[in-house]
């Protein structure tokens, strides 16, 4: 009897197996369902490097009261620097060009005609593996993509509270850049742009079109955020953190619109009203 049954139970999962099989490979055919395999493959040196992608309904910022169009790879700051003693600072520049590239990628990969714009949002494990040693490579090696101005005196501009939002398009709100670049926030100190809505590209893709676009202004997108403080601990959600990116002997001057302090900065600087 026990045996009839092991022949039973060998016979069943046998079964199972082709029929799984055959569904797969029915299933193939299908662009909606179907990935590549490289998708679903990481690799176990890099993965433990990039935190999980932030779920499309988290990916907002409370301040700014927007819904991000970009996904940000955070990079798991302590492990990255327990591997290879980097500093926080490196670590956010590496962060920062990986999200630059990984955004330039995918852009290219949206104006494939045969491929909805809104079916583009992420990149296979293998090709997130390459851009992160080329990141982590070009920060070793100095080649940041935010260059922190070594003025004295830094003014911040927290252009989130000055945007208008019009079917996922932010634009500046009425008049504002036309004082922008004679404001004293541009004239008084070094001027730095920061969002927590837009990354970099998206941030200087408005100022241009704005026709406000000034080589000596510097931006600091959504992708220099991190969950991690700059002491390599945890944090309460992803936030910017002043300190990891300007030096201690520096002002610090805030400047938005009614002098809001946004949640998501954390640091120390004077307040202004814009």
């Amino acid at each position: 009897m026990r045996a009839v049954l092991h022949v039973f139970f060998v016979f069943t999962f046998l079964l199972a197996v082709v029929w799984a099989c055959t569904s797969t490979k029915q299933n193939s055919g299908s662009g909606n369902n179907r990935r590549a395999l490289d998708a679903y493959y990481i690799p176990s040196d890099v993965v433990k490097y990039l935190l999980p992608e932030v779920p499309t309904w988290a990916n907002i910022s409370l301040s700014g009261s927007c819904h991000r169009q970009e996904s940000i790879r955070y990079f798991d700051v302590k492990e990255v620097n327990g591997s290879y003693s980097v500093s926080y600072f490196d670590i956010l520049e590496a962060q920062i060009n990986f999200n630059q590239e990984k955004q330039n990628v995918l852009r290219v990969a949206r104006l494939a005609p045969d491929m909805p714009a809104d079916s583009v949002s992420g990149l296979p494990p293998r090709q997130e593996e390459l851009l992160f040693y080329q990141a982590l490579d070009r920060a070793q090696a100095k080649f940041y993509s935010f260059k922190v101005p070594t003025f004295k005196r830094i003014n911040l501009l927290w252009i989130d509270s000055l945007l208008v939002w019009t079917e996922k398009i932010p634009t500046l709100q009425p008049r504002v850049a036309k004082i922008l670049l004679n404001h004293d926030w541009a004239v008084s100190g070094h001027p730095v742009i920061f969002s927590f809505c837009l990354t970099s590209l998206d941030l200087e893709k408005i100022l241009e079109q704005e026709k406000v676009a000034d080589h000596n202004i510097r931006v600091l997108g959504s992708e220099a955020m991190s969950p991690y403080r700059p002491d390599l601990q945890m944090g309460t959600g992803a936030k910017l953190y002043l300190e990891g990116f300007f030096a201690k002997e520096q002002e610090l001057h805030l400047y938005s619109r009614g002098k809001k302090w946004p949640l998501e900065l954390e640091g120390q600087a004077t307040i202004h009203d814009f």
